[in-house]
């Protein structure tokens, strides 16, 4: 417990030093600006439906905004408080559905993760959509283990499922992930599974469903209630041409992203993860693959143009996955090792590996020494 607190607090220092360091995003200056008109008058309080967004984050703000006297620090708190709710919840994943040491590398991959780091430091929704995909999947994992029975398991994953999509539309890439968690675990097999699941749809629906009856009109033009712009997506005309062009263009972005945020070392660990899902075909290592899988690709398939934000809900389970192998690289390298060095430690060779995949990737804004 003490090295998963280190890292917590780890996590928390590097996220909020020098926090105001980075400019305001034009994003995070609405968001904070809905958050305060919430705050001064709660029947504003689904004001971010004037243009077509989702309201949870700014009522978090909202509830943060009288605590602290900068409105921005306000907003990036709401998604560093956040960032450490992902950390705990896939350092349970690593620790119940793998192993504990798998859990601490895990958490510890990603407290340092660029990717991660970085958004987790803006006033944006994606961190927050993040964790709540982390224990999405945490639930879903539980019950289709057998852990977790009865009805009450499957309303709380309807209530996460629900708060993922009063944050943002690509909650809606989540959805399916619990559903491949079922599958691959033959959870309709089990007695109750169907009531269970309409439980978790029905849940989801309710929290969904003020959106809906707020009143609260769309003020802005070109704005759709729910996913915000419908030029954000191809139309279903120009899915049925098949637009190849669009698709390779949308996937070299986001290849471009992925190196750039993830780094160079870390999408090498991640090749060998890869290795690992297609040559083991483990159940849990095939529910990360999809789960880190399935947004990117929804979203190169439908996207009409994005931002290197939509992918941080798919940040959890790479490093889920990194974390994965560099445990069995640390732990064959060992083995190589003690042929010549006989007091070889794992720990240490696993502390090798960690500190080159994430030497490349560990930056803060800024430079430690420089002036506020």
């Amino acid at each position: 417990m003490k090295i998963i607190a280190g890292i917590v607090l780890a996590c928390f220092a590097v996220r909020g030093y020098r926090l105001t360091a980075f400019p305001i995003f034009t994003d995070e200056a609405i968001y904070i600006h809905w958050a305060q008109i919430a705050a001064d008058d709660p029947r504003q309080l689904f004001v971010p439906l004037v243009d077509g967004k989702q309201p949870l984050f700014m009522w978090l703000t909202a509830l943060v905004l009288p605590l602290l006297s900068d409105p921005l620090i306000a907003g990036r708190t709401v998604s560093i408080a956040a960032s450490l709710l992902a950390l705990a919840g896939i350092y349970l994943i690593g620790r119940d559905y793998f192993s504990p040491r798998h859990g601490l590398v895990a958490a510890l991959v990603h407290a340092f993760c660029p990717y991660a780091f970085f958004f987790d430091r803006l006033a944006l929704v994606d961190s927050l959509l993040s964790a709540l995909g982390v224990w999405a999947v945490y639930v879903a994992l539980g019950i289709a283990g057998g852990r977790r029975t009865g009805l009450l398991p499957f309303a709380v994953l309807g209530a996460v499922l629900g708060l993922a999509l009063l944050t943002k539309a690509s909650a809606l890439a989540l959805v399916p992930v619990p559903v491949f968690v079922f599958l691959v675990h033959a959870s309709w097999k089990r007695e109750g599974f169907w009531k269970g699941l309409l439980t978790s749809g029905a849940v989801a629906c309710l929290f969904v469903l003020p959106l809906f009856l707020s009143g609260q009109e769309i003020g802005q033009t070109e704005r759709i209630p729910f996913l915000h712009r419908a030029d954000y997506f191809l139309s279903p005309q120009t899915l049925l041409t098949f637009p190849w062009s669009i698709w390779g263009g949308n996937l070299l972005s986001a290849g471009e992203f992925l190196l750039a945020y993830l780094t160079l070392p870390l999408l090498a660990v991640l090749f060998f993860a890869a290795v690992l899902v297609v040559s083991e075909l483990e159940k849990e290592l095939a529910v990360m693959a999809f789960w880190a899988l399935f947004p990117i690709a929804a979203v190169v398939a439908v996207a009409n143009g994005f931002f290197s934000r939509y992918f941080v809900i798919s940040i959890p389970p790479l490093t889920l996955l990194a974390a994965v192998a560099i445990a069995r690289l640390a732990e064959f390298s060992t083995g190589l090792l003690k042929r010549f060095l006989p007091r070889a430690q794992e720990g240490i060779v696993l502390a090798g590996f960690m500190l080159v995949a994430l030497s490349h990737g560990f930056f803060l804004p800024g430079n430690w020494r420089a002036t506020p």
